[in-house]
């Protein structure tokens, strides 16, 4: 792989550091250069952190086809799906190619620290030093996907709001069609109008915690639990013929990640179990907490477990 990138971060850097300025530019002078050293550091260093993310795992795989495709999955989740594909087809890889990997990383490293810095995201303490390092590493896979969605937030012309609180939050942007949930892909909140110590606010960022702590997991465990529960789902919906609501109370509403926020939901509300917002939306047709528990902590254990050594063996 070639690492010949120096060039690019610093040019990059210098993007983040007009993006900056450019943002800020009727702020007073100091403030406007404090943001530009700030969005360039941050996209010099979020780039430079998942280049080397993919370099150490492109070494450690030998650079095989195989370990390009695990690295795909690993640190990008998007590349591997898309390849996987291609490969079921059989098309050569398109995501995982040493290049490919090398400049989506450089891209996905530099804009969510570039964006994040421009918008004064991270706390300026150790702990937004901190954040910056998972996102950009352990928690890349999220990072791509929340910064897709933080493009096209801004893309459609919605405003960020909250500043050093080590997310992105959008008060509206884009959410599941014909609901108005809010969504969070790795660090950023999409269409959360709730404000820090309000019950969504607190769900929603416990999945960035969650996508934070989990890392490469957590999106393949939380679309293997739907996936794994729609069959049973769908087989109790015709049972009690309501198959639309068994479906998103067994794979959503009992999905393990989302009864952990829905718990952190309940507590803030100060309601109590089995009487809650999760149970009163699913309209009871979902696992209650003690089961979800009982059931949903040993299927995310295991299916971490299986992953990580599906991956490690691609790698080696």
């Amino acid at each position: 792989m070639d690492l010949g990138w120096p060039v690019i971060l610093v040019v990059l850097g210098l993007a983040g550091a007009l993006a900056g300025w450019a943002g800020h530019r009727s702020a007073p002078a100091a403030e406007g250069v404090t943001r530009s050293v700030e969005a360039a550091a941050a996209a010099v260093l979020g780039g430079g952190l998942a280049l080397g993310a993919v370099a150490a795992l492109w070494w450690f795989g030998d650079g095989s086809d195989a370990a390009a495709l695990a690295v795909g999955w690993v640190l990008f989740f998007v590349h591997g799906a898309v390849d996987s594909l291609l490969a079921l087809a059989g098309m050569d890889p398109l995501l995982t190619r040493p290049d490919v990997l090398a400049a989506s990383a450089v891209a996905v490293g530099a804009t969510t620290g570039g964006l994040r810095g421009v918008r004064a995201t991270y706390p300026r303490t150790g702990a937004g030093l901190v954040q910056l390092g998972v996102d950009s590493t352990w928690a890349l896979a999220g990072s791509t996907t929340g910064t897709l969605l933080h493009v096209a937030n801004l893309a459609r012309g919605h405003r960020q709001v909250d500043e050093r609180t080590g997310a992105v939050r959008f008060a509206s942007g884009l959410h599941p069609p014909g609901r108005d949930f809010a969504v969070t892909l790795g660090a950023v909140l999409s269409n959360c109008d709730a404000g820090p110590g309000e019950a969504l606010y607190e769900h929603e960022r416990t999945h960035v915690r969650q996508s934070r702590l989990a890392g490469p997991l957590y999106l393949p465990t939380y679309l293997l639990w739907m996936a794994v529960a729609l069959l049973p789902a769908l087989t109790v919906g015709a049972v009690r013929r309501a198959p639309v609501p068994c479906v998103e109370g067994y794979c959503y509403y009992s999905n393990p990640w989302e009864v952990w926020a829905y718990r952190v939901h309940r507590q803030v509300r100060c309601e109590a179990p089995g009487a809650d917002v999760r149970t009163r939306l699913a309209r009871q047709r979902c696992l209650s907490e003690p089961a979800a528990a009982a059931v949903g902590l040993p299927f995310v254990l295991a299916s971490a477990s299986a992953l990580g050594v599906f991956a490690v063996a691609a790698l080696r």
